[in-house]
């Protein structure tokens, strides 16, 4: 939806509903849940809205993220899957917390889970998540934050990581 708005620029639910080819109540909520993360701007004419992209300056982290999707989005070398995949990567506080126990030295999963008070289970499967999706490095059993290589990658881990200080 957010590619769609960056070609187009504006367009009503419906519009992008027949384009992604989803009902659009479906397409209307994806669109609410997307304004109301400050990434979109929605405007009623008549019984119309329309939507377009536009970051909403209440929420500080926006504006980098935006950018940075519209940067990856565009460009033709960067599948879709690895964006979604980069954009999930912090959908869970525990990964949140995985990051920020990782940000100043590597750690063991003994010390994650002292760190954290995650469960073990829970821990090695959100450490998972984190290294399938280059976030974290395992190695000789200890796992350490790594610097992501895509700008989209690298803004999301700043925002990740602001977001617990």
């Amino acid at each position: 939806m957010l590619k769609f708005l960056i070609e187009r620029r504006e367009a009503t639910v419906s519009e992008i509903a027949s384009a992604m080819k989803v009902r659009g109540d479906l397409a209307s909520r994806y669109l609410r849940a997307l304004n109301a993360r400050g990434l979109l701007k929605a405007r009623s004419a008549g019984r119309f809205v329309y939507y377009r992209l536009g970051a909403d300056e209440s929420i500080p982290s926006t504006r980098p993220l935006l950018e940075s999707l519209k940067r990856s989005l565009t460009n033709r070398r960067i599948r879709i899957q690895t964006i979604f995949c980069l954009l999930t990567a912090f959908t869970h506080p525990r990964r949140l917390r995985i990051l920020s126990a990782l940000q100043d030295r590597p750690c063991t999963i003994g010390q994650l889970k002292t760190q954290t008070g995650i469960p073990e289970e829970s821990l090695r499967r959100h450490l998972m998540k984190l290294v399938r999706r280059d976030f974290v490095i395992h190695a000789r059993h200890t796992y350490q934050c790594r610097r992501p290589e895509t700008p989209l990658a690298r803004t999301l881990l700043m925002l990740a990581l602001d977001s617990k200080s």
